[in-house]
């Protein structure tokens, strides 16, 4: 395996354990599917005229709103919901909600509407999204010693000349199903090239909520298919438990 993608693959696996360890991986996870139910619930394409688009950038905003007030324990947040992880900072980029954390930054994205809960890493496209995701790849690119990917997902015939240093700026790619609230997300090594990620590491997956806890969408705004209609194996991660109210937990 070239030494780019080891060094890529080996800075995200210890990035995961540390989210992981810290508790920070769970808090945004019960935060993103708070916010992912209680949009559900209010969506109303038909009545309002909500798209798809304003679905995501009212998550967006929720989820980066609610994120800082948790950590700096502001607003309607009670002391327990505050979010007192230790060397943790929070903050927005670029308008993008960022957290920072054992010198790592960590952006969030949320996955198209219509791709359900199992984005479709192929059509990610650096150079038209904002410039702060673009401004990731470039900065890995960079870092990995100017490695870009190929559209071969198999180990290159020659190694990557170019010495790799230590990969510190992830995105956080979250994604929901629609028709069971539950959310999953990854943490991903975005890098210019063929490719966009040059690794990923799944950070949860909901159980799917029981169906008289999932709200209810007047008017279906995808005929795209649910990830159960999707090729593909489940990711093989510890899955969080459904309540019965509030989401996932």
């Amino acid at each position: 395996m070239d030494t780019a993608q080891v060094a890529a693959d080996r800075a995200l696996v210890e990035t995961v354990a540390m989210l992981t360890d810290t508790g920070l991986a769970a808090k945004v996870a019960d935060l993103t599917g708070e916010v992912f139910k209680r949009n559900l619930e209010r969506h109303e394409p038909g009545e309002l005229g909500d798209t798809p688009t304003s679905f995501g950038v009212q998550c967006s905003e929720n989820l980066k709103t609610l994120a800082l007030r948790r950590f700096y324990g502001e607003g309607d947040e009670v002391d327990s919901e505050h979010w007192n992880v230790p060397g943790l900072k929070v903050a927005t980029v670029r308008n993008s909600l960022m957290f920072e954390q054992g010198g790592r930054h960590v952006y969030v994205m949320k996955a198209p509407y219509a791709e359900g809960r199992m984005p479709r890493w192929d059509l990610f496209n650096w150079s038209q999204a904002s410039a702060i995701r673009h401004s990731i790849a470039e900065t890995n690119t960079d870092t990995l010693g100017g490695y870009t990917t190929t559209a071969n997902v198999e180990d290159p015939l020659f190694d990557h000349p170019a010495k790799p240093r230590v990969v510190r700026t992830y995105l956080l790619v979250w994604a929901g199903d629609t028709k069971t609230a539950s959310t999953a997300g990854w943490l991903t090594v975005p890098v210019l090239g063929q490719r966009p990620f040059v690794a990923m590491q799944p950070l949860w997956w909901d159980e799917e909520m029981a169906s008289e806890a999932t709200p209810s969408v007047r008017s279906a705004a995808s005929s795209a298919p649910s990830f159960d209609q999707r090729a593909g194996a489940t990711p093989s991660v510890v899955v969080r438990p459904a309540t019965q109210e509030g989401g996932a937990s």
